[in-house]
């Protein structure tokens, strides 16, 4: 038996047709918009699994999709798992849903994965198939779930890991990028379908492009919006190129009297549930924005949010903090790497570090004995979208999702993609091309270069790092104070209400951890642990 739940239905609905289930939208090879129900038609003339994953690869969008077909299930996620689907199987029976803990209620005896927590703790989200139950597993970024009598399989149709490298000279690769800028921008301008357009506004580059293309593009009907501390350098910056652009320009501060009272609230509650779905961090950056641009009537009820996820990514920002790795690194080493960079939240003991890192190394080991073998800086970046960004950042984005508005990643677009993973590594080291594209060509027009840009200069990585291996030894009086200094969100005050709660609840707290994210984690995992309990009795 193949049972099909399907329960999140808030900017982004399932669309149904017979044992057809989609949500999102996408482009396709032909560039041919499909949004909403249209998704139904794209995906109609399936036959097989071959016919599904050609389907899957060509799509160019955000989307899932389900196809139960006679004793077979075919699903996938798109590259950035936008809507995450999991599954269980108890003998010959297959669940499917968007919500883990519906998947739980099926279990007898619901439990959580102990291993998952520790890693959960000292990343934000899980990896691989896994989520924080037992028996209950995701569909990975990018990947194809094939379900018949011989049993279940999971399969990649898209990775980021390359031996390839673009041979093509800088000044060549400088005009093909801007042209895939340009084509990719105006992909997204056409998916808006005249809607308005409302973009998180920071200081930084990425979000000011998308501000800069939708100038470009002419698309008036267009709204920027900042939250935080007052005093944030990123509110000025985000008024002044606001204005420098002509675009409408809401700042939301975010003080004591708009965060107050949000854990009385029920909405929170579904949120947080919704945002985390037993395996990614709930982000409360953007949650009291959205609620007020929401309830003030701000934008639109069909409004279409877009934030600068990671443009930079794209450009090779992580070859800045990966901490050295370059073409020919070993397999040991990138595992070594992931480890200390990625699963940095809090401490682990050293039984528990070394699990993970021999886990990371097994994962990654079928990829290094490719031939030729990929290299090295781009295995650790097909590590880092495939996991941190599908499950943590880019998951971050679900609270437009859940305040019922759709939003759209312009930068992950499929040419944007396809380009960027053939960059030479001298072009993506300090984000050389991406940020010389940006600044020289898109922003100098519009008068958007300032003299001192929020953009960390390179050097200021590698102090970063240091400071990162040092930051376990300090005095917790001094980390607290360090956590707080750098905090334009007020999670001080946001996480000291999940703080309280635990106290309340004679709950241990671990306050070593590097940053706000560490409480957040920490809260959500005492709030599932009572969950199942009760579920349980």
């Amino acid at each position: 038996m193949i049972t099909i739940q399907l329960n999140f239905n808030y900017g982004y609905k399932w669309f149904r047709e017979d044992r057809l289930f989609v949500k999102g939208y996408l482009f396709d090879e032909n560039n041919r918009f499909f949004g909403g129900a249209e998704l139904l038609h794209y995906f109609k003339e399936v036959r097989n699994i071959n016919d599904f994953r050609e389907k899957v690869t060509n799509a160019n969008g955000l989307f899932s999709v389900i196809l139960n077909n006679d004793q077979q299930v075919f699903a996938a996620v798109d590259r950035l798992r936008s809507f995450p689907l999991f599954y269980s199987q108890k003998g010959s029976d297959l669940f499917i849903s968007d919500e883990a803990e519906w998947l739980a209620g099926k279990q007898e005896t619901p439990d959580l994965d102990e291993i998952r927590i520790r890693e959960f703790l000292s990343t934000g989200f899980v990896s691989g198939t896994h989520t924080l139950l037992k028996e209950i597993f995701q569909i990975r970024a990018g990947a194809v779930l094939h379900f018949n009598t011989s049993g279940i399989q999971q399969k990649y149709y898209h990775i980021y890991y390359t031996s390839k490298i673009n041979p093509d000279g800088y000044e060549q690769q400088r005009r093909q990028l801007i042209d895939q800028i340009e084509k990719s921008f105006q992909r997204f301008v056409r998916s808006l379908q005249g809607r308005s357009a409302v973009v998180s506004l920071s200081g930084g580059y990425d979000s000011r492009l998308i501000a800069v293309m939708l100038k470009e593009s002419g698309y008036k009907n267009t709204v920027c919006f900042t939250f935080g501390r007052k005093e944030s350098p990123e509110v000025s910056y985000a008024e002044k190129i606001s204005k420098m652009l002509g675009f409408d320009w809401h700042f939301i501060p975010y003080t004591s009297a708009l965060i107050s009272g949000f854990m009385q609230d029920s909405f929170f509650d579904d949120y947080y549930r919704f945002a985390a779905n037993c395996g990614s961090m709930f982000f409360m950056e953007s949650y009291f924005a959205l609620k007020y641009l929401k309830e003030n009537k701000i934008v639109p009820d069909d409004a279409v949010f877009s934030a600068g996820h990671s443009g930079d990514f794209l450009g090779g920002s992580q070859l800045l903090k990966n901490g050295g790795i370059t073409e020919k690194a070993p397999l040991s080493e990138i595992a070594r790497k992931i480890y200390t960079i990625k699963y940095a939240l809090v401490q682990n003991p050293p039984e528990i570090r070394q699990f993970f890192i021999d886990e990371i190394e097994a994962n990654l080991s079928a990829v290094m004995a490719a031939d030729p073998p990929p290299l090295a800086y781009s295995v650790f970046e097909n590590w880092d979208l495939k996991e941190k960004l599908a499950r943590f950042i880019f998951n971050s984005s679900n609270v437009y999702d859940f305040f019922g508005y759709e939003y759209r990643h312009p930068f992950m677009d499929n040419g944007l993609f396809d380009f960027f993973r053939e960059v030479p590594y001298s072009f993506k080291l300090n984000k050389r091309l991406y940020d010389d594209v940006l600044k020289n060509h898109f922003f100098k027009k519009y008068n958007l270069n300032f003299e001192k840009e929020l953009q960390p200069p390179p050097a200021r990585y590698k102090i970063q790092s240091v400071k990162n291996r040092l930051r376990p030894y300090l005095p917790m009086g001094i980390k607290k104070r360090l956590r707080e200094k750098n905090d334009p969100n007020n999670y001080a005050e946001i996480t000291r209400y999940l703080v309280d709660d635990l106290k309340k609840r004679g709950i241990k707290i671990d306050q070593s951890g590097k940053n706000f994210n560490a409480l957040i984690v920490q809260w959500y995992v005492q709030q599932l642990r009572g969950r199942l309990i009760k579920q349980s009795r």
